[in-house]
This record gives structure tokens, C-alpha cells and sequence, in this order.
């Protein structure tokens, strides 16, 4: 049986924003464990999330799925989901086959999500990226 620990952590700088950071497998075990606690924050208001996931082992398909269908849920409401940090081998199964890759966000976190919400408008359902420095 998979295991995802969820931590998260309200971004003070912008309103409806959370840092999220998930460690483990993202699948059929775990998987409502994550719906449960996006949910919840998608009913207080949350309007952006900015995903850490470095601690990530594994995403299966149900996990891809539920990632896209809450990069649309919080898109729908003016904001998104940002994933940074993203393993390689999780980088392969979240990817498509013509990724647009986006440039490095190398600043503090408030900021990641003011560049996040301008950099990947309405037209881009999720994104990854490597945030090298000042995303903890």
C-alpha cells in the first residue's frame, strides 16, 4: 500500500495561494488521500497551488489524472498548479510528447506564483518546473 504525506503551508504573500509539498506515491492507494485534501482547500478559497515534488516516487495514471483535473478545477477559478522539483522519472509519466518547457524560477515563493500566474495564463492546464533556489 502506497503512502503520500501532504504538507502545505499558506503563501502570506498572495491571496488563495498554498505550497504544497507531497512525498511518496501518487496512486490508486493514495489518491484519496490527495482528493480529500484538495478538496477541502479548493472549498476555503485556494486559488493557486505551488507543488513541491521532490519527495515524489511515483505517479501512476490515476494520479496523472487527478493532477490535470485540479490544474483545470483551479484554472476555472483564475489561478493554477505549478510543479516543481519533479523527479525525473515522474518528469517522464507527467510530460507530454512536445512538453513546453518553461524556464527555471529562481525566486522566493510569493514570487514563483506571481510569475507562475503570468508566465502559464489560461492556455496552459499544467506546468512543471525546476525551482533551483528560494521556493522553501
Amino acid at each position: 500500500m502506497s503512502e503520500l504525506e501532504i504538507k502545505q503551508s499558506p503563501i502570506d504573500e498572495m491571496d488563495g495561494a498554498q505550497r504544497v509539498e507531497l512525498t511518496g506515491a501518487i496512486d490508486g492507494s493514495s489518491i484519496t488521500d490527495l482528493t480529500d485534501f484538495v478538496d477541502r482547500l479548493y472549498e476555503e478559497g485556494t486559488r493557486w497551488f505551488l507543488v513541491d515534488m521532490t519527495g515524489i516516487k511515483y505517479v501512476n495514471s490515476t494520479g496523472l489524472g487527478s493532477l490535470v483535473k485540479y490544474a483545470d478545477q483551479f484554472r476555472s477559478r483564475g489561478g493554477g498548479m505549478v510543479l516543481f522539483s519533479v523527479p525525473p522519472k515522474v518528469k517522464v509519466i507527467i510530460s507530454s510528447p512536445n512538453p513546453r518547457r518553461s524556464r527555471p524560477l529562481k525566486s522566493p515563493t510569493s514570487r514563483c506564483m506571481r510569475m507562475a500566474s503570468r508566465r502559464f495564463g489560461p492556455n496552459r492546464r499544467m506546468t512543471w518546473t525546476k525551482c533551483s533556489v528560494g521556493c522553501r
